[in-house]
Parts: C-alpha cells; structure tokens; sequence
C-alpha cells in the first residue's frame, strides 16, 4: 500500500480492521467481500481484477507482471507450512522435474 501513500496500519484504520489482517491480505489471505469491496475502490480497481486479474476496464487496472492467484497462490501457501528441510526436498524434487521436461 506504500505506493498509495498508506502505511498498513493507516489502511486497517480506513478499512476498520486490525493491522494482522492487513498484513494478512498481502500475503494472500482473501478478506471479506465488504473489505474487498473497500481495498478495490482504495485501489482505483475492481474486484474482478484483485480476484483474477482480468478486467472489462483496462484503465482501471494496476499493471504487474505477473499474478499469484489459484494453484500458484495454493502452492505458496502450501510452501510456507513445510518445514526448511522438507522445502529443501521438495526445490530439489521440482528442478529435476523441471530438467526432465527440458530433455523430453
């Protein structure tokens, strides 16, 4: 929220939540429709393109490279409940998945 001038604290006063969930937020937790509704007009957005990505209006879209919704959001949630070793396993277990394919 920095590039809209609003620390996290700031937006969970306007939003009328707790700061933890904002910070929730950002890293993927979905908050409730009303909220949503609220962070998407903060935004200069819609729901639809906070949810997909994809809007029918262009020009109200924030523009990034690349989104992290449904199985990658899944996978990193996923990702962050492993413990290091087994995250370790699981790297090593996908490069080689990954060099397979590159040979197939």
């Amino acid at each position: 929220m920095h590039s809209r001038g609003m620390t996290q604290q700031e937006l969970a006063s306007f939003l009328g939540v707790s700061q933890p969930a904002v910070s929730l937020y950002l890293r993927g937790r979905f908050p409730p429709a009303d909220i949503l509704y609220q962070i998407a007009r903060i935004g200069k957005t819609t729901i639809e393109w906070i949810l997909t990505g994809e809007s029918d209006s262009p020009g109200n879209q924030i523009k990034e490279n690349k989104t992290s919704y449904g199985n990658e959001n899944r996978l990193l949630m996923l990702w962050a409940r492993l413990s290091p070793a087994n995250q370790k396993i699981l790297l090593s277990l996908m490069q080689e998945l990954v060099e397979k394919q590159k040979r197939e």
